[in-house]
């Protein structure tokens, strides 16, 4: 259980750096994921502020899945939203057998927060105008000549930070469910 919550406050601390200010992103994301008896339900609100509302005491869940339980589980998911500043609903709407439990829950966590760390601009990347500023203020939409000679246009705002940071958190998310399924076997 300790590694898995290491794991987790790992994760919550990487995706807070990740994000940055959270400019430009949903903040917001929920999936439903059906697993044969089991729906699961994920809410993520990327608000800064740590909650969690989980409570698999009320659940009538059979079982374990690769030594985790449901309990686990819920000290996974607490030691990512203590560290990454996140307020996560998760409610399993019907299922008994553990392992779909889990693996339900986990797999509409990842698409919750997938959705939730998705551009929000409309695929324009996040604003970052006055985050860069080159060593010499020009004005907007002037040009510098480039080490070819051509005039090489000075963007508006610059989106790498953008690109690196979804990039950063699509092999955060995919590392989760990398966990999570040698985890459950």
């Amino acid at each position: 259980v300790r590694v898995k919550g290491s794991v987790a406050s790992n994760f919550g601390e990487a995706l807070k750096q990740a994000l940055g200010d959270k400019k430009g992103i949903r903040r917001f994301g929920d999936a439903f994921i059906p697993m044969d008896e089991t729906l699961a339900h994920v809410v993520i609100d990327l608000s800064g502020r740590a909650h969690l509302e989980f409570h698999p005491e009320t659940l009538n869940v059979d079982g374990q899945a690769g030594g985790m339980t449901h309990y686990h589980l819920r000290e996974f998911l607490r030691g990512f939203c203590n560290h990454g500043g996140v307020t996560l609903h998760v409610r399993l709407l019907a299922g008994r057998e553990a392992h779909h439990v889990i693996e339900a829950v986990m797999k509409a966590f990842a698409r919750a927060l997938r959705d939730a760390v998705a551009d929000a601009t409309g695929g324009a990347g996040r604003h970052t105008s006055g985050s860069y500023r080159p060593a010499r203020q020009v004005p907007d939409g002037a040009s510098v000549i480039g080490t070819s000679g051509a005039p090489v246009p000075i963007p508006d705002a610059v989106t790498a930070p953008t690109a690196l940071a979804s990039l950063r958190v699509t092999i955060l998310v995919a590392v989760v469910v990398a966990i999570v399924n040698a985890v459950m076997g």
